[in-house]
């Protein structure tokens, strides 16, 4: 379901009443992919038994129908507006920390050829990657 901006109403009990359906049919709609993803894995399972050859169609649709519902969802998804706080919490992942300055260092430095080896050019750097990996040395005497 896309929300157009200009369409939604300017009442703040509207705009709650609306957040709290939307998130009923998410809800909702996560329930019955886990419900689905449960009998078709029950279905599955049961696929090598004895009366394998009922299942083959059910599973089929089971499968059909989990897949249009993740569609549905994504969907509705990318239409729904993104919330700025959201939007902060994604930036705000811790991320890796440098490794501390004492720590010894070993600088490996790969060198390329000084000219096109096809046409004989002289060549340039276009980039440059940098790597540090922490290395357990076992303790020494």
């Amino acid at each position: 379901m896309a929300l157009d901006p200009a369409t939604l109403p300017d009442d703040v009990d509207a705009l709650k009443r609306l957040v709290v359906g939307l998130t009923r049919e998410a809800v909702h709609a996560s329930t019955l992919i886990e419900k689905l993803r449960g009998e078709l894995a029950r279905l599955k399972r049961a696929r090598f038994g004895t009366s394998s050859e009922k299942l083959g169609p059910r599973l089929k649709q089971l499968e059909l129908a989990i897949e249009a519902l993740e569609v549905d969802e994504a969907e509705r998804l990318a239409g729904t507006p993104v919330v700025a706080e959201a939007r902060e919490a994604a930036r705000s992942r811790p991320a890796r920390r440098d490794l501390p300055a004492h720590l010894p260092r070993e600088s490996v430095v790969h060198a390329g050829p000084c000219a096109c080896p096809a046409c004989g050019g002289s060549l340039r750097r276009i980039g440059e990657d940098v790597t540090e990996s922490l290395d357990y040395v076992p303790g020494r005497f």
